[in-house]
């Protein structure tokens, strides 16, 4: 089994992490590189929290549309040693379970579980992960899959998929290894889940084709 720690919106979180509670709250990234001045309104919003798309705004609006829809927005530019800072904690967190992790992107570990403890049994592993972040004022969604890609897909959807079991209020998904339980999972996901272009995502919603469920059929 292979395990994915992602942290949404790493950036803006990275940011923030030193304001316990800020990524709760309406806060957007502004897509403009620290080290250079320039007009607010030249640069777009890019990650955002989910309060401050509750409020209205949008990724790609500027500061001042931003904070037009949403006058409590929080908007904050990146901060690279905060950044190395959270990509640090990831790979040392991840290293604690299993010697063959690999950095998949920013804000994004892959765990091989193979000869774990958590390999058989890895639902105490994502519980105890998510819950070692939240400590750390960073938020974690996690997923566990039989390949890496699978386990990436699930850590993406992990927030929706706790949220629709009333049960396990988490951001953990597990996906059990077979071909049924993997079907579930993959079919209702949207086509741009597997990071298709945007130009053929256009072509298949013409055709009338909006899930990987659809595609596959």
């Amino acid at each position: 089994m292979f395990a994915v720690i992602q942290l949404p919106g790493f950036q803006l979180q990275a940011a923030l992490r030193h304001d316990p509670g800020a990524f709760a709250g309406p806060a957007a990234l502004l897509a403009e590189d620290p080290r250079v001045e320039r007009s607010r309104d030249t640069l777009r919003l890019t990650q955002l929290t989910d309060a401050a798309r509750q409020l209205g705004a949008e990724s790609g609006m500027t500061a001042t549309q931003g904070q037009a829809r949403c006058p409590a927005l929080r908007i904050v530019t990146r901060a690279l040693p905060a950044e190395q800072a959270a990509q640090e904690i990831l790979l040392q967190w991840a290293a604690s379970i299993s010697p063959r992790i690999e950095a998949t992107g920013d804000g994004l570990c892959t765990i091989d579980l193979t000869g774990t403890r958590f390999d058989h049994e890895p639902k105490p592993l994502g519980d105890r992960c998510v819950e070692a972040f939240a400590r750390m004022n960073l938020l974690a969604q996690v997923g566990i899959a039989a390949n890496p890609e699978l386990a990436l897909l699930a850590a993406k959807f992990a927030e929706v998929s706790a949220s629709a079991d009333s049960s396990d209020t988490l951001p953990l998904c597990i996906i059990e290894p077979t071909a049924a339980a993997t079907r579930r999972f993959v079919a209702p996901l949207p086509i741009h889940a597997l990071s298709t272009p945007p130009g053929l995502v256009a072509v298949l919603h013409k055709w009338g084709l909006r899930t990987l469920g659809e595609l596959a059929a």
